[in-house]
């Protein structure tokens, strides 16, 4: 009896002692994980919203700028609308058209004007892709279906460009258009090139390139400020004097911010990122 009794207490230790042999391997091959991210903070991380490429920002008057995040029409985003009346030192967001049910009746903003911080027409499209115009006299608290025109515009389907006589292809997808008039016409592209026409979007020609440039705005037909992105500076400024055939680095206007809209005219230019706005008032020398 008592033979038996040793004999089981030798099992049980040896058992006790293969266990925790075991477990004290298991630990110790385990991967390090101490400050590694969660698998919550990885999908946090993945599902954080993208630079938006589809800001833009539109001149109305020397004091009056129209910033405007386009979206478009398949509704995953929303599209939004923002004015400031006092030379971008303020932007207060306008109430976008809504239909009978108190829903948003646009899916993306195709073009927007503003005659006073009061009379405002925009252009955009439903959830059928189909154009709609729209004007407000009381600064978007309300507004109503209207017939509008624009001269320039990146079409509903994001790869052509509407000028006033026709919709044309760019030969590339645009992500920033900028016109000097009816004729005159410049496209900044994904890939970072610039195309232009000069006969209304009939034609379009390959004009320079600033690696991942990411909007431009000119004052006549050679003078031009670009924005794109270097190693150095997420928000570079670079200029030209010959209509975009070649480009000169003048400042940084951001390290670390990525501006994507351009606007403005030879006295002032106006950059943002869709909530931030810088200014020049010597055509990209210097921003603040």
């Amino acid at each position: 009896m008592s033979s038996n009794i040793k004999l089981f207490g030798v099992t049980a230790f040896v058992i006790v002692d293969v266990l925790l042999l075991a477990w004290l391997f298991t630990r110790d091959s385990a991967p390090d994980t101490a400050g590694e991210p969660s698998a919550s903070e990885t999908n946090q991380e993945k599902e954080r919203a993208p630079v938006d490429e589809s800001v833009s920002l539109t001149r109305s008057g020397p004091l009056t700028l129209l910033r405007v995040h386009r979206s478009d029409c398949s509704g995953e985003t929303t599209p939004k609308l923002e004015i400031s009346i006092d030379a971008a030192q303020q932007f207060r967001e306008v109430a976008l058209p809504v239909d009978d049910d108190g829903e948003l009746a646009i899916r993306s903003v195709l073009a927007v004007g503003a005659s006073s911080s009061e009379r405002l027409t925009l252009l955009g499209t439903n959830s059928d892709c189909d154009k709609r115009g729209y004007s407000s006299a009381d600064g978007g608290e309300s507004w109503r279906r209207a017939d509008v025109s624009f001269d320039w515009y990146i079409a509903p389907d994001g790869k052509s460009i509407t000028s006033p006589d026709r919709t044309s292809s760019p030969g590339c997808v645009p992500i920033s258009l900028t016109f000097t008039n009816e004729e005159t016409a410049k496209v900044v592209c994904k890939s970072g090139s610039l195309t232009g026409t000069t006969d209304g979007g009939e034609t379009w020609a390959e004009l320079g390139e600033v690696p991942d440039m990411r909007a431009a705005s000119f004052i006549g037909q050679n003078k031009g400020v670009a924005i794109a992105a270097t190693k150095e500076c997420k928000s570079q400024a670079f200029r030209t004097e010959d209509a975009g055939e070649s480009w000169t680095s003048v400042a940084c206007i951001d390290e670390k911010a990525e501006a994507r809209a351009l606007t403005g005219g030879a006295k002032q230019m106006f950059a943002t990122d869709g909530s931030r706005v810088w200014i020049s008032e010597d055509l990209g020398d210097a921003w603040s």
